[in-house]
């Protein structure tokens, strides 16, 4: 028998990368300090945490820099900013929409993961 590959509905991989945009947010204050050398580090571990945070905070951008610009803004309205929940109607068709939508979650997904 062949065993079929359990894929994630549109909604799993959009709450998925919900928490790599909050991880994401998370990274950007870390970075931010990293960068202004602004912290206090108690031990080894406090500076490998910012400095992993400060290596993601990179590793995203540089995933959101291969999406097309209709892709990026969805991610960054969506999910980054949360802009209301209808702010994509006077630019995109709702099937527009939704067919770049997940195709950016699908494309981010992939590299992250």
């Amino acid at each position: 028998m062949k065993k079929s590959l359990k894929r994630n509905s549109i909604k799993d991989d959009a709450e998925r990368l919900n928490e790599i945009v909050q991880l994401y947010k998370k990274a950007c204050i870390y970075a931010d300090l990293y960068d202004k050398k602004v912290y206090v580090i108690n031990d080894k571990t406090d500076e490998d945490k910012i400095k992993k945070y400060h290596n993601f905070k990179i590793m995203f951008e540089s995933f959101l820099n291969t999406l097309e610009e209709d892709e990026k803004l969805i991610i960054k309205n969506d999910f980054y900013e949360r802009v209301h929940e209808n702010w994509w109607i006077g630019l995109y068709s709702r099937s527009t929409y939704y067919r770049i939508k997940n195709r950016a979650i699908k494309k981010m997904l992939f590299y992250y993961e």
